[in-house]
């Protein structure tokens, strides 16, 4: 069934020198793209409401910690989308360059990462329709024969001199020696962020750097000078693993991403990257930025802000509050950044990757809802009309065409990679020589236009202040 999209909402501000587009997605779920020609700054956010048809939920990329890949289980924003068979995502946590978050994570009530820091993560239930903030808190601990002992990590690489508990969404127990691994068999298992998983130990095992945890089970690992609470188990005995977590509202929460610092709270701007951690080259310089918050009516905005480029400088934590303020938020959180800025819908990444490919990540936040059938063969495929080069001097508006028709931009996903730079109206502006890919998701098809982009170039792009539609812009 095709999706029917909305007018293109498009407003310009005399005052603020904005422009927004909003273009409906799925119900529920509204993508707004703003800019910002006086920073110059390029807003890509999307606006959703709990409780309607379309769902939000958290992952891993690969849906596993670790993997024996070259990126060690990280994929991009778009693989990931893929992956999930979403219509929308954007990138998640911080990570190590592996694929397991530095901060607290919480999948469909499975707590899969726990807090290297006191930093500020948000978490939301779609069935209850309700979102919360907070800083985490994690103890864990074991029992066996009597004793109970400290866990330090869970899902996760063991610290020096520390225990981790592994189930099978890690994929390896990762550790190194000196340790000692002892295998679980899980008789009953809740690993929620206050859950009690009982079971039998099935093996041990010594100065494995990575073990496989096998279906079904779960690996406790100890480093260090923690093995000697391990080494007085043996096959056969039962043990009881305890999480609390504390800091959320659990009974509100079954999905949770980290991030931090705070950006907003109850209303008002109050980052404070210290208290988090986070350093002023970080906090005080402009950079490409992520981030989540939530209205006083309840809805969620997913935001990214592209960076280091000409036609958008990024934003400093600051900065960025101001942005989630605007947008009618009165709680906000930031999410990981920099390259790992990343937003795609319907499988178009609408951003623009610092790195000027997509980075490979270690979680995201992705949106399942209706979308439009693609036509298997259809009669008249898609295409972009428009020039095959463009003059540095110039700019030109792209239609995307269905049936020899143009399209209307309300029924139009545009982005640009490379040389060029394209708004949501279609509008193409040259950034420096070179070759261009426009894409467009129009009508459930995926159409993409090279364009070379010739002569000398210009000192200072800025994104323009023209572009198509009528309106009035959507309610922050």
């Amino acid at each position: 069934m095709r999706l029917k999209l909305s007018l293109l909402i498009l407003a310009v501000s005399a005052l603020s020198g904005a422009q927004v587009w909003e273009k409906p997605i799925a119900p529920g779920l509204i993508y707004h793209m703003e800019i910002d020609a006086t920073t110059p700054r390029i807003i890509h956010a999307l606006r959703f409401s709990p409780g309607s048809p379309t769902k939000a939920m958290v992952d891993l990329a690969g849906k596993k910690v670790y993997a024996e890949t070259a990126t060690k289980g990280r994929l991009t924003v778009s693989q990931m989308v893929a992956e999930q068979g979403a219509i929308a995502g954007i990138n998640g946590d911080f990570f190590p360059y592996t694929g397991d978050p530095l901060g607290a994570m919480v999948r469909s009530g499975e707590l899969i990462s726990v807090p290297a820091l006191p930093r500020a993560s948000f978490g939301w239930s779609n069935a209850e329709g309700s979102g919360t903030f907070g800083i985490m808190s994690f103890h864990g601990s074991f029992t066996a024969n009597g004793n109970e002992t400290a866990i330090d990590n869970v899902d996760g690489d063991c610290p020096p001199n520390g225990i981790a508990f592994n189930t099978e969404t890690t994929g390896f127990s990762l550790c190194k020696t000196p340790n000692v691994q002892l295998t679980i068999r899980i008789a009953e298992a809740d690993f929620s962020p206050n859950g009690k998983t009982t079971g039998t130990i099935q093996a041990m095992t010594a100065d494995e750097p990575s073990l496989a945890v096998p279906k079904g089970c779960a690996i406790l690992v100890a480093q260090g000078a923690k093995t000697g609470a391990l080494t007085s188990l043996r096959p056969g005995d039962k043990i009881t693993i305890q999480f609390r977590a504390d800091g959320i509202d659990w009974r509100k929460v079954d999905q949770l991403i980290g991030g931090g610092p705070f950006l907003v709270k109850d209303g008002q701007i109050t980052p404070d990257s210290e208290a988090e951690h986070f350093r002023d080259d970080f906090s005080k310089q402009r950079h490409p930025r992520s981030a989540v918050g939530k209205t006083a009516n309840g809805d969620f905005w997913f935001v990214a802000v592209d960076g280091r480029s000409p036609v958008s400088a990024g934003a400093t934590i600051q900065e960025l509050a101001q942005v989630m303020f605007k947008l009618g938020c009165r709680d906000a959180i930031n999410l990981d950044g920099g390259g790992s800025t990343d937003m795609n819908i319907m499988g178009v990444n609408v951003n623009r990757p610092s790195d000027g490919v997509e980075r490979e990540l270690a979680n995201g936040i992705f949106f399942f809802g209706p979308r439009p059938a693609s036509p298997v063969q259809p009669a008249h495929p898609a295409t972009i009309d428009g020039p095959a080069t463009l003059d540095m001097a110039g700019t030109v508006t792209l239609h995307a065409m269905d049936a020899n028709k143009a399209v209307p931009d309300a029924e139009v996903i545009w982005s640009a990679q490379g040389a060029a730079w394209i708004d949501q109206g279609g509008l193409l502006k040259p950034l420096k020589p070179g070759p261009a890919t426009v894409t467009a998701w129009v009508h459930g098809q995926i159409v993409m236009k090279q364009i070379t982009v010739t002569g000398s170039p210009r000192t200072k792009p800025t994104p323009s202040r023209s572009g198509g539609g009528r309106g009035k812009r959507g309610g922050g």
